[in-house]
């Protein structure tokens, strides 16, 4: 899977660069990871509830085309993992997740020359730390709606799913282009 991972990479990064100015983007936001599907089937079961962490995203992009990045995460978490069990809150360490990939816009729509929507899709090569040194390596499937400004502030707002934990997250953010 890997190798599937490091030729779409490298094919991204063949693409024709394009004049864009700004090139690089900066942002932090939120997340809200929601427990893996076995966890919440064990828990339904239970008659038991998952309440979600609350993380805090670190978000990098380089822009290589209108339509190419190669985007770098971190998304730390703010909490610990809960659950309420029997009417008492059971807490656990929650994972970071650390992450490189390409993300693909298929077109922008401009909005009276002011600002943009693009609709992006990213596949992310994850790492997730479970322990101290002990990293779980997986995939994200993220999905966001991301609006620009003329002047270079961003915001956005979507979903990932994350292969090996098989979490759904939602996220948040604003950020700048320079």
């Amino acid at each position: 899977m890997m190798k599937y991972f490091i030729v779409l990479l490298t094919w991204v990064l063949a693409q024709e660069k394009q004049t864009l100015n700004p090139i690089l983007e900066f942002s932090f936001g939120q997340t809200l990871v929601y427990a893996s599907e076995k966890e919440r089937a064990n828990l339904v079961e239970n008659h038991d509830m998952v309440i979600p962490t609350g993380s805090f995203l670190l978000l990098g992009e380089y822009l290589i085309s209108k339509d190419w990045g190669l985007m770098a995460f971190a998304n730390l978490p703010l909490s610990p993992d809960q659950k309420l069990v029997d009417g008492e809150i059971v807490m656990s360490k929650a994972n970071q997740y650390y992450g490189i990939g390409p993300r693909y816009s298929p077109f922008k729509w401009n909005i009276m020359d002011r600002f943009s929507l693009q609709p992006q899709l990213a596949v992310f090569s994850t790492w997730v730390a479970q322990d101290w040194n002990q990293y779980k390596h997986t995939l994200i499937l993220a999905h966001r709606y991301h609006i620009s400004t003329s002047k270079g502030n961003t915001m956005y707002f979507g979903a990932a799913y994350t292969f090996g934990v098989k979490a759904i997250t939602l996220m948040y953010g604003m950020g700048h282009r320079f």
